[in-house]
């Protein structure tokens, strides 16, 4: 599995700045729900949080993109097939 770690300058911005803002973008909750039905505090903190949404949102765009590199291949298919 590859992995692929980056880090970047955020000038100015506090880093927790970047994660309470992903945070409430995204949902983050301090507490929640377990299966029992008892609110109990999230054992995910905002960091964790956070990290977890940049991941998902990488994870998202890749299978947009191959998602759309499928249907550029069908589609030629679909021509090819149609002119023979």
């Amino acid at each position: 599995m590859a992995k692929l770690d980056f880090t970047f300058n955020t000038g100015d911005t506090p880093v927790s700045k970047i994660v309470d803002a992903i945070a409430n973008e995204y949902g983050y909750r301090e507490t929640i729900i377990d299966d029992t039905g008892k609110e109990i505090p999230n054992p995910q903190n905002k960091a964790q949080f956070a990290k977890h949404c940049i991941k998902n949102y990488i994870i998202g765009i890749v299978r947009k993109a191959d998602l759309l590199e499928v249907s550029r291949v069908a589609q030629q298919t679909v021509r090819d097939i149609e002119l023979d």
